[in-house]
């Protein structure tokens, strides 16, 4: 059976010198994957005995092979207690069996592919300069999502990237800039959010605007209206709720506006150039009527 690992082994590392000694790490070790899901590249065996604390373990340059219930690793460690070359982890996860291939520069996995027991590669790692990049793939193949963060943070300093099958993006978070986009199959934009001002822009199928609402300089909480990407109408609420401006437009500019004043129900309309065409008050729609019960 030791012969049959050290083959296997051997084999995985193309490595020519078949006296070269495996050594076997047993199940109280494990490969801890934390830091190189931060975008680290780091790679960790850990010892775990009972009733002690984990400890990280420094190895001495060789040919391993770990094994524990849940993992099985296959990788080298130069004479730098270091990483090197290539390495394979047989990750289960329930009842999934995942299996991770490492390219390793100094120490570090710069590259990483994680496949499926039937070779599909479900998704890939990298690191490159300061950034973490991890793209996920459908069964065909394509890209399905990708994720980009600095090294070390988490996904709340992330931009997450979904495609259509087609190619074309379908949403971008970027929790760096705080915004959110949405786009059609066809690469028009769909939809726009920005959690930091709150604004949001909806689009139609051709990208034209349909709606756009935002805090304007005044505070104004305003909402614009559009047809076939021309601005037909607009509302502005005041930062204080005194008042209500409704704006009207004629083939893109402003025809006239009416200014409501909640304090007295009173609204007057303007004309573009600032002329009172008239004063009305405000009809509200009263309450609904309890109703009487008939027992």
């Amino acid at each position: 059976m030791k012969q049959i690992i050290i083959h296997t082994t051997l084999f995985f590392f193309g490595i020519s010198a078949y006296g070269q000694e495996v050594k076997k790490l047993n199940d109280s070790y494990f490969l801890n994957l934390e830091k190189f899901e931060k975008g680290s590249g780091i790679l960790e065996i850990k010892a775990n005995p009972e009733n002690r604390e984990k400890e990280i373990i420094t190895l001495e340059e060789g040919t391993y092979f770990l094994e524990n219930k849940n993992q099985k690793f296959w990788f080298k460690i130069n004479d730098k207690h270091q990483f090197t070359e290539t390495a394979k982890a047989q990750i289960t996860k329930g009842e999934r069996l995942y299996i991770l291939y490492f390219t390793f520069e100094n120490g570090l996995a710069l590259e990483a592919d994680l496949k499926d027991t039937s070779g599909h590669l479900i998704s890939h790692f990298e690191t490159k300069d300061s950034v973490f990049v991890v793209k996920h793939f459908r069964q065909t193949g394509k890209l399905a999502k990708k994720i980009v963060l600095r090294i070390g943070r988490g996904l709340s300093d992330a931009v997450e990237t979904a495609y259509y099958d087609n190619g074309n993006i379908k949403s971008e978070n970027d929790h760096v800039n705080k915004t959110t986009r949405l786009f059609y199959e066809n690469g028009k934009a769909e939809y726009f959010y920005d959690s930091g001002t709150e604004e949001k822009i909806y689009f139609n199928e051709n990208g034209q605007k349909t709606e756009h609402s935002y805090y304007s300089k005044e505070k104004e909480w305003c909402t614009e209206y559009f047809e076939n990407g021309t601005i037909v109408s607009k509302n502005c609420n005041s930062a204080d709720h005194s008042q209500k401006i409704q704006y009207y437009y004629k083939n893109g500019k402003l025809d006239n506006y009416e200014v409501e004043l909640f304090s007295t129900g009173e609204i007057k309309k303007y004309d573009k150039n600032n002329k009172l065409l008239e004063s009305r008050k405000a009809t509200y729609p009263n309450a609904m009527p309890i109703q009487k019960s008939n027992k």
